[in-house]
């Protein structure tokens, strides 16, 4: 729910694109500066939830709040990686044109089903490492752990390196307006 209603990245910026791809600074630079913001305040509201987790609920160790912190940074970076990357592929506004857009609709729907597949793909890899890791270790945690946690962030600076790719390939004179 997040990523639809924070919009200070390339989705909320096809007006000023043309101005982006004048800029003399490297494209993984414009496309990395563009994710600092929104990445930064779902991390906060991400360790809020988990700070009030960890005092609210029973279940919730203190491990298990730094393990989750830990994990929040690079989950959130890749999701709105990917965000960004989906909407730079294929540019379309962020609302509906009426009460009964049904292709705003299913596309809504088509896109959200693949990255939501990806982010758990994502996500499935960085657990099988861990758990291999786990299992060929043997009993510490902090191991698979750090494997694990190093396997999502890579994952997501592959996806950079793609929303990179869908920013020199985005063609401003063929926008929607």
């Amino acid at each position: 729910i997040l990523p639809r209603n924070l919009i200070c990245d390339f989705r909320g910026d096809l007006s000023r694109m043309e101005i982006y791809k004048t800029l003399p600074v490297a494209p993984w630079r414009i496309c990395a500066g563009q994710l600092v913001v929104q990445v930064l305040l779902a991390y906060v509201i991400a360790l809020t939830i988990i700070a009030s987790a960890l005092v609210f609920e029973d279940i919730v160790t203190m491990q298990m709040a730094l393990v989750l912190a830990a994990f929040a940074l690079p989950l959130t970076f890749l999701i709105y990686a990917v965000e960004n990357t989906v909407h730079l592929l294929f540019p379309t506004k962020l609302v509906a044109m009426g009460r009964a857009d049904f292709e705003f609709l299913g596309r809504s729907i088509v896109e959200f089903i693949a990255k939501t597949i990806y982010v758990f793909a994502a996500l499935a890899a960085s657990g099988a490492v861990g758990l291999v890791t786990s299992k060929m270790m043997g009993t510490t945690w902090v191991l698979p752990g750090l494997l694990s946690w190093l396997t999502l962030t890579l994952i997501g600076l592959l996806t950079l390196v793609g929303l990179q790719y869908a920013f020199r390939r985005f063609a401003v004179a063929e926008t929607i307006d």
